[in-house]
């Protein structure tokens, strides 16, 4: 039987399943740690990427990265990968957030959450997603957890809260 840590080795796995890709490959080059200055505003001096938050958002072609700034903020940013032609990354949007809006990150604030779902942890799966709601024009950062029963889960980065999809 698997330990609770290895439940979560299999969902951090499975969540951060895209650094071997070229996207992956592209956001750590050095041509592209130029444009991250590009991409934010004045008043976000020397950002440096967080590469252990790479990931890829559910059923997209976007991708997701944190990054910090010498200002003591996080932000994330979401990028689309343009894989013809060499390929090729290219900001959709960034924004701040409180804290980094990530899974390692933020495992102690969810794992006691996940416990108390309907979740078989041995068999879940993490991915990033947004919800949107097209009435209020706004979305939401979410974690999507996923079993073999079917079961599913989104936690909202902005307050942890888990709800059953």
């Amino acid at each position: 039987m698997k330990s609770v840590k290895d439940n979560f080795e299999s969902i951090f796995k499975s969540y951060y399943s895209y650094n071997e890709t070229d996207a992956y490959r592209l956001i750590k080059s050095n041509a592209l740690k130029r444009f991250l200055n590009q991409w934010t505003d004045d008043d976000i001096v020397n950002p440096v990427w967080n590469y252990e938050s790479f990931t890829k958002y559910e059923g997209q072609d976007l991708f997701y990265c944190t990054f910090t700034a010498d200002n003591g903020k996080y932000y994330y940013m979401v990028l689309r990968y343009d894989g013809r032609n060499n390929g090729g990354l290219g900001k959709i949007r960034y924004s701040e957030t409180p804290y980094y809006y990530d899974l390692k990150s933020s495992i102690d604030e969810i794992k006691d959450k996940l416990s108390e779902t309907e979740l078989d942890l041995s068999s879940t799966v993490a991915s990033r997603a947004q919800l949107v709601d097209i009435d209020k024009n706004s979305f939401d950062e979410v974690i999507l957890f996923k079993d073999d029963d079917g079961n599913s889960y989104a936690c909202y980065l902005e307050t942890f809260k888990i709800v059953k999809m």
